[in-house]
């Protein structure tokens, strides 16, 4: 029989520099920038007052100031009697 013995010796190296900067950049970091590269900002809206505005469907405008319905246009939402096309309102923050 043959007999064989090893033995492993590990010595501490020094170790090596920091990695370089050659990686190329995260395609979606590129990606993101490339979304909003040459995009101005849109300025903030004219502060309106609080109204609101009602379109009929015969193509006439009511406009109400403040934040409150009447009751003629009120009920003729409420009882869905067809008169009322769109109803906007525009309120303050």
């Amino acid at each position: 029989m043959n007999k064989t013995s090893s033995c492993f010796i590990e010595t501490a190296i020094q170790p090596r520099a920091e990695p370089r900067d050659k990686d190329p950049v995260s395609p979606m970091k590129t990606a993101a920038g490339g979304a909003l590269y040459h995009k101005n900002p849109n300025p903030l809206p004219i502060k309106a007052e609080e109204n609101i505005r009602i379109s009929y469907k015969n193509n006439s405008e009511k406009t109400i100031e403040g934040h409150e319905l009447d009751i003629e246009n009120s009920e003729s939402i409420f009882n869905r009697t067809n008169l009322i096309k769109a109803v906007y309102v525009s309120i303050v923050k």
